[in-house]
């Protein structure tokens, strides 16, 4: 039997005081809860590469059936 979940992707961008950078929380919204993950807001490349990294952990959690949670991105 397959499951079927709506997972809305989203971010913003925001001034992080702590860490004295511009800041991008991308975060994936699931019937369940949310993950989310704070990373550098660096145009371009970088920033793709983070998008899609975030997706793919996001995916294989809810697969292995991994409690939502806040994601270290390097």
């Amino acid at each position: 039997m397959t499951e079927v979940y709506t997972i809305r992707f989203s971010d913003y961008e925001y001034y992080d005081p702590m860490t004295d950078r511009e800041t991008l929380r991308l975060m994936a919204t699931t019937p369940v809860g949310t993950y989310s993950a704070d990373v550098a807001n660096r145009p371009g490349k970088h920033l793709r590469e983070q998008r899609e990294a975030f997706k793919e952990y996001v995916l294989n959690s809810i697969a292995m059936k991994n409690p939502p949670h806040e994601i270290e991105m390097g």
